[in-house]
């Protein structure tokens, strides 16, 4: 039975879990919503007992993107009513060079999403107009779709899958900045994704020069062999 928010918080399951087993099944980690933290200590303060198993979240998920989680200041929500509150967050993350997770507010029920580039207009309207961002859509699905380029690009493109989010970076590591570069360099992204594809010369022959050129380029991120120093 799918049931929203406000089933959630008025305490029915704790009512049928006095009777019989029940399991709410959420999307991310159970506890990045107060919501669910509520739930657990009403049901404790019942004397319901109730087994935990925590899952993935944005949270943590946007590693796989290459930043480091000990780099992200406060997570910060644009919300359909647009508050000061979130700008004012965001730039203390800036000015200490932290890294700030973006989450865009969302109403399945009805149908209701905060989207990237109203996200986008958030900030411009607040005078950040073109600085590179990170641009996320269904984050670990198979159809997601993740870009990193300046905001005018960013906007270009058709985000129409839910949900979404925004990361702002801070300061770069330069891993941070070789690991982001799969998701704004079309050849880096070739490169890692094996998909090598070296430029033609005339005739539609392979040139040994582009390819000599390549290996040299990318002799760096290959890992040396046993007795071998790396290049």
């Amino acid at each position: 039975i799918e049931v929203d928010r406000e089933f959630v918080e008025s305490n029915k399951l704790i009512d049928q879990a006095r009777f019989k087993n029940v399991a709410l099944l959420i999307q991310g980690d159970v506890f990045a919503a107060t919501t669910h933290m509520s739930l657990l200590l009403e049901a404790e303060k019942q004397l319901v007992k109730v087994q935990v198993i925590n899952s993935s979240s944005l949270l943590t998920a946007v590693s796989k993107l290459g930043l480091s989680l000990y780099n992200f200041g406060k997570t910060i929500s644009i919300s359909f009513n647009e508050k000061e509150t979130a700008f004012d967050n965001f730039k203390v993350n800036y000015k200490n060079s932290m890294h700030t997770l973006i989450l865009l507010d969302l109403d399945p029920k009805n149908n209701k999403f905060v989207d990237i580039k109203q996200g986008l207009n958030y900030f411009k309207n607040r005078g950040v107009t073109d600085i590179k961002v990170i641009a996320i859509s269904r984050l670990n699905m198979r159809n997601e779709k993740i870009k990193y380029a300046h905001m005018p690009e960013i906007e270009s493109e058709k985000w129409d899958e839910f949900p979404q989010a925004i990361i702002i970076p801070g300061k770069l590591h330069f891993l941070e900045e070789e690991a982001l570069r799969r998701f704004g360099d079309k050849k880096f992204a070739q490169y890692f994704s094996g998909s090598r594809r070296y430029q033609r010369s005339g005739g539609g022959q392979k040139s040994a020069g582009n390819r000599r050129g390549r290996r040299a380029q990318h002799r760096h991120l290959r890992p040396a062999r046993h007795g071998q120093n790396s290049a």
